[in-house]
């Protein structure tokens, strides 16, 4: 399947998803509720938007300095706010991460480290998702008015499962790496290659241990965004572990590249969660509406930077 076939599905199931949210929605209800917001609550939901964006930037960082490629600290932020922008408002959800490169390769070269950095940055944080998701599902299970039921059970398999996974591809990678005759090999040369660089972040606990705690800052940032556009609307009888489960849960449901920007996807995922926790449905259509609206609020930082120019490197004499 060609790029354009697969970005017109993609688009397609975006409209299919909203539509179909759309059809279901009392909208009568849903925009009285939504008037009758706290704006304080909502300013601070869409201003906790900027240390998460200034975490990422500097988890970015982080790694390109471990994988031999620094990079100064404002120029980093910024560019992560250019790189979100284009990841909420492109339709391959990718077009951030090209820009960052392609910035970052043209001022100083070393494209193959450069790329591995935007990587690793994306898997370390759906990483650190995936796990704090397993968690909260895992107390859930273990909790009575907390639990999600047997839908509990069931989540944990399927991310257990994804989480497998995840490792042995990881393990295939550590295999390769450590296999230094597959170096004969031409196309195996260029795996192990980036091999090479996934050792110097993923078999280094420190290292790792570092980054991971930058995103797990970063989620805890976007648990308190979502509490925050919750209780605007007068959500406030749930927990810090439900509200926990359902940011999470939509954040990664957001992550599978099968709608733009995760659209439909997460807020299908917020309505799904607050009505089995026994949120009446109005409500937890204007929470999820609400918290699509704040998220996609953080494109707006990284649409000035863009404009003025602000997230540049000088290029390498």
């Amino acid at each position: 399947m060609n790029r354009r076939a697969a970005l017109a599905l993609k688009v397609i199931a975006t409209l299919v998803l909203l539509g179909l949210l759309a059809y279901k929605a009392d909208w009568n209800a849903i925009g009285a509720l939504l008037l009758g917001a706290s704006p304080g609550w909502i300013l601070l939901s869409a201003l906790l938007g900027f240390p998460c964006l200034v975490v990422g930037g500097l988890r970015w960082r982080q790694i390109s300095a471990y994988l031999g490629v620094p990079l100064p600290w404002r120029f980093a932020v910024l560019c992560s706010m250019e790189t979100i922008t284009f990841n909420l408002l492109l339709p391959g959800s990718i077009g951030g991460d090209i820009l960052r490169v392609a910035k970052v390769t043209r001022a100083l070269g070393r494209f193959r480290r450069n790329f591995a950095a935007a990587v690793f940055d994306r898997a370390v944080n759906l990483g650190v998702l995936l796990v704090l998701c397993l968690v909260l599902l895992s107390f859930s299970a273990l909790g009575s008015g907390d639990s999600l039921g047997p839908r509990s059970g069931r989540l944990g398999i399927v991310l257990g499962a994804l989480a497998t996974a995840i490792l042995l591809g990881l393990s295939v990678l550590i295999l390769i790496f450590r296999l230094r005759p597959l170096r004969r090999v031409r196309f195996a040369r260029e795996v192990i290659r980036f091999a090479t660089l996934f050792a110097m972040i993923f078999l280094r606990p420190k290292r790792l241990a570092t980054i991971g705690l930058w995103s797990l800052v970063g989620q805890c940032l976007i648990i308190a965004m979502f509490a925050a556009a919750a209780t605007s609307l007068g959500l406030t009888d749930l927990t810090l572990l439900q509200l926990s489960i359902g940011t999470t849960l939509a954040i990664l449901a957001a992550s599978v590249p099968l709608t733009v920007a995760g659209l439909g996807l997460r807020e299908g995922t917020v309505i799904w969660t607050l009505m089995s926790f026994g949120v009446d449905e109005t409500l937890a259509y204007s929470v999820a509406f609400l918290f699509g609206a704040v998220l996609i609020v953080q494109a707006l930082p990284g649409i000035t930077v863009w404009m003025a120019g602000l997230a540049q490197l000088p290029r390498r004499a």
